[in-house]
């Protein structure tokens, strides 16, 4: 049992790892979009 519940701690540590992460990727996306625009402009 204990085991058990050791491999579910660590599932949800790795969830919340993937939790940050894809909070880092919306980060880089919205910075992307800001790049995109920037392109944009400097396109004219």
């Amino acid at each position: 049992m204990n085991e058990e519940n050791f491999s579910e701690a660590k599932m949800s540590k790795a969830s919340f790892s993937e939790a940050k992460m894809s909070k880092v990727n919306f980060s880089e996306a919205k910075m992307s979009k800001v790049n995109f625009s920037e392109a944009k402009t400097d396109k004219k």
